[in-house]
């Protein structure tokens, strides 16, 4: 068994699929805080994004269970990896100048760079269903995935 992956996850994720932290086995998992503010503004509503992200924030909270994700983050479950909520992080140096708009998804970005940058020798990748970010991750040399549980693979 190879050494856990960090998968950083978009906001965009979440809201399509609440239960997608479970779905990545035994890697682990980065919420960068950004996320947690927009997934705020869905809770309210009877729509299929508002359930999905209130059905993220309980499972969160369950995770949690009143302890704090400290540096190394909390087990998600058996056989699954952890989990934080990662504070935003400024873009590194050489990147600084490349996107000037302070936007979620630039934070979110920034933040995947960060984690990236400070866990050397471990697979980082930031996961989001946005095509538009995957082109800004790949301009920048950030591994990104689509989140593809929901795609049917055809021979």
């Amino acid at each position: 068994m190879g050494k856990p992956k960090i998968f950083v996850l978009d906001t965009n994720v979440i809201l399509h699929d609440h239960k997608a932290i479970r779905k990545f086995r035994d890697n682990n998992l980065v919420i960068p805080v950004t996320v947690i503010e927009e997934i705020d503004k869905f809770k309210k509503g009877t729509d299929t994004l508002s359930f999905n992200a209130r059905g993220f924030m309980r499972d969160l909270d369950r995770i949690t269970n009143g302890r704090d994700f400290g540096a190394g983050g909390l087990p998600i479950g058996p056989n699954l990896g952890w989990i934080k909520v990662e504070p935003n992080h400024p873009f590194p140096e050489e990147a600084a100048d490349f996107f000037t708009d302070d936007i979620p998804d630039h934070r979110i970005l920034a933040t995947a760079m960060w984690m990236r940058d400070h866990n050397p020798g471990t697979f980082v990748a930031l996961v989001t269903k946005d095509i538009n970010l995957r082109m800004k991750a790949k301009a920048v040399g950030m591994a990104v995935q689509d989140y593809l549980t929901d795609k049917i693979q055809e021979d």
